[in-house]
């Protein structure tokens, strides 16, 4: 894994408006970037941008936004929720 002044810069866990959200890892993304038929970019990005939008309904709704505006295939969806879920704690 390659070393990153922004992993070590960001927080472990944001805590936005009475919301938790634990940051993901550069490895959990990249493992989510790696998946069949995934856009690696998009995921990379939507992922590493979380905790802005003020929960998780909100971050589901940008992501359905931005998947309708940039056309993503369905596995680059998948993957992306799958981070927003691990993230707000959903899934594991």
């Amino acid at each position: 894994m390659e070393f990153s002044w922004n992993a070590i810069l960001r927080k472990e866990i944001k805590d936005i408006g009475g919301i938790t959200i634990r940051e993901l890892s550069d490895t959990e993304i990249e493992s989510l970037a790696r998946r069949k038929g995934v856009k690696a970019i998009a995921v990379e990005n939507f992922l590493g941008s979380l905790g802005n939008a003020g929960g998780i309904q909100a971050e589901l709704a940008n992501l359905r936004d931005d998947a309708l505006s940039y056309k993503w295939n369905t596995a680059t969806v998948k993957a992306i929720e799958t981070g927003i879920k691990k993230a707000y704690g959903v899934i594991k």
